[in-house]
């Protein structure tokens, strides 16, 4: 797992000077025009190319997707006098070496290691009588699909994921497990977060993926089913 870090706008760590290093891709690196991602590019640099650093700004912006920190680097290309800007994913100053995840420009790349351990084994969809529990979209417990569970079904965990994403618009930065479950006695498989999940009916769940609203996986399906969507189960099973 990365090294930990907060995840925060102002700078978490020194700028680069001197002599660096275009990261070894497998691919020419477009040097941009503006310290800014997302500004055009006039011309590429090969990968591997000692570049002299000019000048460096911490660049900091909140989009839709989430939030976008880390230095971008003025350089000149050792040797072909050709000058851009590059962000700090793209450059290193130890040859051949990756850039440490806590310094790379998305907020995606920046994950705590967990403090807890994951479920395991048989555990049991814990939302409420009355409610059931839409899969995700793979690991997204943001986006859902129309598969729901009923409170009280037993599944069982095939895999575990420690999910980060950043915040955006609508949610908050989530942190926490999700889960790969299988019915019993049947093929099908969904994605569940850990807020909907307990190993017994009698012990709430977790509730670290969206602790401060209800899921979006979480329904109320009586009296009658949300339009659109499908009940994979239709009688809660015992945890006895």
């Amino acid at each position: 797992m990365p090294t930990p870090v907060s995840c925060t706008p102002t700078p978490h760590y020194a700028p680069m000077e001197g002599t660096a290093y275009i990261v070894d891709y497998d691919f020419t690196v477009p040097l941009l025009e503006n310290p800014d991602p997302t500004s055009r590019s006039a011309v590429r640099a090969p990968p591997g190319a000692p570049v002299e650093i000019l000048d460096s700004v911490w660049y900091y912006v909140q989009n839709r997707y989430g939030d976008t920190y880390c230095y971008i680097y003025h350089v000149r290309i050792q040797g072909m006098h050709i000058e851009g800007w590059l962000e700090q994913d793209g450059i290193t100053q130890e040859k051949g070496k990756q850039v440490p995840v806590e310094q790379m420009c998305f907020s995606e790349g920046i994950i705590p290691t967990p403090s807890y351990a994951p479920l395991s084994g048989t555990v049991f969809v814990n939302v409420g009588e009355e409610y059931g529990a839409a899969g995700t979209i793979q690991r997204d417990p943001r986006l859902i699909i129309r598969y729901v569970l009923t409170h009280g079904t037993r599944v069982e965990i095939v895999e575990s994921y420690w999910a980060h994403y950043a915040a955006n618009q609508k949610f908050a930065e989530i942190l926490c497990y999700v889960y790969k479950v299988q019915i019993p006695d049947s093929t099908l498989t969904l994605w569940l977060p850990e807020d909907v999940l307990s190993a017994t009916v009698e012990n709430g769940p977790r509730r670290d993926c969206f602790h401060y609203r209800i899921p979006p996986s979480v329904l109320q399906i009586s009296p009658e089913l949300p339009k659109g969507y499908e009940l994979v189960t239709t009688e809660p099973q015992s945890d006895s």
